[in-house]
């Protein structure tokens, strides 16, 4: 049978179809035919026929005109830790995901028109308009919110993020910032030296801005490298900059180098300074650096458990030509296409495994966090190898290994990769609750463009413009119950979710889950919030977003309990001093300790930077000794009165898992989290790990 597909425009598709097709098989035919992406299709009686309907099922006869409209496509898609957002080409933009990390943009969706470009921290995110205005949403305390510096927010014509504050670079070379002040986001310090700005470097806390002259200007946590007055005379005639998770390292166009910040995260490189010289190029993890030098070579500095020490792969890091890599180790390839790699093994600092024969590789992308990664290599001849941990990705199905062939690019959470084949079909592997499995989208992610990932899931942009994630739900991944639900709800099966079926379904999640029930004015507020072609209901994808954003206003803020408290004191002695970075590492602001309580990232990283910086033998554990000299830094910023060494031990006792008289990085990790949980309980007294108030504002 013949059908047409027009536009108001006038353009139209003449397609042969089959009556068992669905609707959604037509779209698809007729968006390939346009080359353009379309939203709904409706009959001459303006019915939107619903996707799921086969042709014959929607009453759709042979030689029939149906009416299309056309989606936006999508221009941008950027990821903060939990959430996604689309920049669609006519300047409007969709988020998804978790809410208190930006998923949500309700609040300013009347102010995102004709955007530009988008940006995010680890929880919100900041979009640059065509007149040169900025609008943010997502968790206030990183970035999220604007207001305050609203006014001098005027033709801004770059952003760049923290982990919680965003920086914005104006026509004029001015800099205006805002969110978390210890992490950037208060410039007024250096305010007045904020000019000629051509580009900024962050990375987990501060900002390194370089000037037109040459110059640097560093701001914010002054122990990540927001301080950088002790090697200011040397930051002159600088070219570039690069970051670790604590510290930078600015190449100057003589070929030196010159490092500042945490010094175990790379921020001292007066071991190997005689030796950075032509440098062309710095790559960075977490907590290292590895510079390539104009022979080829490589220079590595900062914690020797991130590849920070390359001695035993040093003769072989020859005619390097590109440095990738994951969160605690490098990957080298070199001018021959082979690889060299180091650092953490079970982050990928070990190819032993891997076979190359004759194939070169072409690129490298790496999955994980700093205690667990892998690595993924596209071959020259389209194949992929892997190593590492096997959890994070490290090892392929031997189910999967087939279809990876004539791979082009590769994308990772910290726990799976998605391989994009030159076909525009999609191949994943890894943790399915990092995005590893995507069975349940089969046979539509094929004509793929493109593909980004939040830590736990993916999303991929097709060729039509439209927009396909999976993975962890809460974080921007698998909508597939959503799309259950939109079934069940749409009583009628007309292929839309109205206002009194929106109702049922709000008075279902109130008894089942406690969502607030809303009145029929917030009720058409949120229809038409969501019905972005104002067909007068919500499609499948439309209902999606929705369906998202209801659970998370039912699922509320989430708030710490506080911890049971602990056994106090009886004698005391005296202990070496903590060493003074150690201070720096507590956060001190209320909404700062709730970003890190509700983001699994953000919590790891702050307890292993604090954990590096007890570890002073640098053995991997904290000893009773070396947790004293958290109390110690306890003491001194927040007034905490020193336990004794019965409380001490008791708390390393309970959280020593393995008996090893000590406590490893994950073990102190659970500590530290019941200390922030203890310090967020109350913002008046709270009752401390060690049997004393470790909270008072």
């Amino acid at each position: 049978m013949i059908v047409r597909v027009t536009l108001l425009s006038g353009k139209e598709a003449t397609l042969e179809v089959d009556p068992s097709w669905t609707i959604n098989d037509l779209k698809q035919s007729a968006q390939m035919e346009m080359g353009l992406g379309l939203g709904k299709l409706m009959n001459d009686c303006g019915e939107v026929l619903p996707k799921t309907a086969t042709i014959s099922q929607a009453g759709v006869q042979d030689g029939e005109t149906l009416t299309a409209t056309v989606r936006p496509d999508a221009l941008q898609l950027v990821a903060s830790w939990q959430a996604f957002s689309v920049l669609r080409t006519d300047g409007s933009v969709v988020s998804w995901g978790n809410a208190a990390a930006g998923g949500d943009n309700r609040d300013v969706q009347d102010q995102l028109l004709d955007v530009k470009h988008v940006k995010a921290t680890a929880s919100a995110f900041a979009a640059i308009r065509g007149d040169g205005t900025v609008v943010a949403w997502g968790d206030p305390g990183a970035g999220g919110d604007c207001s305050s510096v609203f006014q001098q927010l005027r033709e801004v014509t770059e952003l760049q993020a923290s982990t919680a504050a965003f920086a914005a670079i104006r026509s004029d070379g001015t800099v205006v910032t805002w969110g978390n002040p210890m992490s950037g986001g208060d410039s007024e310090s250096v305010r007045d030296d904020l000019r000629e700005v051509q580009s900024i470097q962050a990375n987990f806390e501060a900002f390194a801005a370089l000037r037109q002259d040459g110059s640097v200007v560093t701001w914010g946590n002054p122990n990540h490298g927001g301080d950088s007055r002790n090697v200011q005379d040397q930051l002159r005639d600088v070219q570039a900059i690069q970051a670790t998770s604590c510290a930078f390292a600015a190449v100057l166009h003589s070929g030196s180098v010159v490092t500042w910040g945490t010094s175990h995260f790379g921020g001292h490189s007066g071991d190997v300074a005689k030796l950075l010289k032509r440098v062309k190029r710095i790559q960075a993890n977490i907590a290292a650096f590895a510079a390539i030098l104009d022979d080829g070579s490589v220079v590595c500095w900062g914690n020797s458990q991130f590849g920070g020490k390359s001695n035993s792969v040093q003769a072989r890091l020859r005619d390097v030509k590109d440095i990738q890599s994951s969160e605690a180790a490098f990957a080298a390839i070199l001018a021959d296409g082979s690889l060299v790699t180091w650092g953490n093994p079970m982050c990928g600092g070990d190819s032993s495994s891997v076979f190359l024969s004759s194939r070169r590789v072409q690129e490298i992308q790496a999955s994980g966090n700093d205690t667990m990664g892998a690595f993924a290599a596209v071959l020259e001849d389209g194949s992929v190898v892997t190593w590492g941990s096997p959890s994070c990705g490290g090892t392929v199905p031997s189910r999967i290994q087939p279809q990876l062939t004539d791979v082009a690019k590769i994308q990772a959470t910290r726990a799976a990769f998605a391989a994009l084949r030159a076909d525009g079909h999609v191949v994943c592997w890894g943790d399915s609750a990092c995005g590893g499995d995507s069975r349940a989208l089969r046979g539509q992610l094929r004509n793929v463009k493109e593909i980004q990932a939040t830590q736990d899931a993916f999303a991929a942009i097709l060729v039509d413009g439209s927009v396909l994630s999976w993975g962890n739900d809460y974080n921007g991944g698998d909508s597939s119950y959503a799309n259950s639900v939109f079934a069940r709800c749409d009583l009628n099966k007309n292929g839309q979710i109205e206002r009194d079926e929106l109702q049922v379904l709000c008075e279902a999640m109130h008894q089942r889950i406690g969502l607030k029930l809303l009145d029929q004015i917030e009720l058409g507020r949120r229809l038409g919030r969501f019905d972005v072609d104002f067909s007068g209901g919500l499609d499948s994808e439309e209902f999606v977003k929705l369906y998202k954003n209801l659970l998370q206003d039912a699922v509320g803020e989430v708030t710490a309990v506080p911890s049971e408290p602990q056994v106090t004191r009886s004698r005391s002695r005296s202990r070496p001093k903590a060493m003074p970075e150690a201070l720096q590492q507590l956060p001190s602001d209320p909404r700062y300790i709730r970003a890190i309580l509700t983001s699994e990232h953000l919590l790891r990283q702050q307890a292993f930077s604090t954990f590096m910086h007890l570890d002073l033998d640098q053995n991997g554990q904290l000893d009773r000794d070396e947790l004293f000299g958290l109390c110690l830094a306890l003491h001194k910023k927040l007034g905490v009165k020193l336990p004794d060494d019965v409380a001490v031990g008791l708390q390393l006792a309970k959280y020593d898992e393995d008996l090893s008289g000590g406590l490893d990085r994950n073990e102190f990790m659970k500590l530290y989290k019941q200390l922030l949980q203890e310090c967020f309980a109350s913002f008046t007294v709270t009752i401390g790990l060690f049997g004393s108030p470790v909270w008072a504002l």
